[in-house]
């Protein structure tokens, strides 16, 4: 049975992008997996799980607007020359912060959708506010619409499968992007690409490359 969505993807298709993912995930050593609980809808999605080292200023002054808590991404934010206190300073407060990816089918939606958790070194879950704060610094410089929707676009859902209380991307909007993405051969990856950035997951060109190279295969 094919379940068809006007705005969005089929679970087939869903089902089919989420295999080219993992496949060509294989070939760069990357560490993407399928994981199938059941045969039903929704039953299988993908896990990805990444750590980041994070500046984390639990001492920063409450009249800064950010409830006392300054999250800064040491690799991908640019500053002019620190001194040498300052980066002192900083590396007594980076944690190892463990990410882990779950790209889900939305059966209501039609759509792929993202939610994730995210661990602190001390194994304490990271807040939506907490995560927020370091989502909306990710590039204080960006004037991207994404970026600047985050606080109505992350949310709080509990797992279709796992049913626990995951950080989620909310579904309602990405039928928007989708449609956006008329002649995208792999849906999924292009809704990652998207996104992805701005929760910290990317991927690498070679995973365009490694499509092309799918693609032209002959089939089997």
């Amino acid at each position: 049975m094919i379940l068809f969505s006007m705005d969005g993807i089929t679970w087939e298709q869903f089902l089919k992008d989420i295999k080219v993912i993992h496949d060509i995930s294989q070939r760069l050593n990357d560490n993407w997996e399928i994981i199938s609980v059941n045969d039903d809808i929704a039953g299988t999605y993908l896990v990805k799980t990444n750590l980041l080292q994070l500046t984390i200023d639990e001492d920063a002054d409450e009249s800064n607007g950010k409830d006392g808590i300054d999250f800064k991404e040491e690799e991908l934010l640019s500053y002019d020359s620190p001194t040498e206190a300052a980066l002192n300073h900083n590396d007594n407060k980076k944690q190892l912060i463990k990410f882990e990816y779950h790209v889900l089918y939305h059966i209501s939606y039609g759509v792929p959708y993202l939610c994730f958790n995210a661990h602190k070194s001390n194994g304490s879950l990271l807040t939506l506010d907490e995560s927020w704060k370091i989502f909306n610094d990710l590039n204080p410089r960006s004037a991207s619409p994404i970026r600047e929707n985050m606080l109505n676009i992350l949310t709080q859902m509990e797992h279709p499968v796992l049913f626990k209380p995951f950080l989620t991307l909310h579904p309602c909007r990405i039928a928007d992007i989708l449609r956006s993405l008329p002649h995208s051969q792999n849906k999924v990856l292009s809704f990652l690409s998207t996104y992805g950035p701005t929760v910290y997951l990317t991927f690498d060109l070679e995973y365009a490359q490694q499509f092309n190279q799918i693609e032209k295969m002959p089939p089997n």
